[in-house]
């Protein structure tokens, strides 16, 4: 079995309630909160991983990213140069309520 890199870049949004802040992806409807805006975004960071393998353990990732409308980079493009990565784009949310962030995570063993 051919096992690839999965490399996922994804725009962020926090922002500060109550106490705290709250970080997130709107795209995957997915948040997380901390007492300062670094551990928000740990926190936020983690939670994506661990969709991420969900749906790895599931074998959904491909079809869960499709149906969140992103897309594989174009064949031939800088980004998709290496045959052992898949990488996974986004375009961003130019109308979510935050100041935004780029998150970059990487999960191994994705079966091909």
């Amino acid at each position: 079995m051919n096992e690839v890199l999965v490399s996922v870049c994804v725009r962020g949004v926090f922002r500060p309630e109550g106490d705290g802040w709250v970080a997130g992806f709107p795209r995957l409807d997915l948040y997380s909160q901390g007492g300062t805006v670094e551990e928000a975004k740990e926190n936020a960071a983690d939670a994506l991983r661990l969709w991420v393998d969900s749906c790895l353990d599931r074998a959904t990732l491909g079809d869960a990213l499709r149906e969140l409308g992103w897309h594989r980079y174009p064949e031939g493009s800088a980004s998709a140069q290496h045959d052992d990565v898949e990488r996974i784009e986004m375009h961003p949310l130019e109308d979510v309520l935050g100041e935004p962030w780029e998150q970059h995570i990487e999960v191994p063993a994705y079966p091909r």
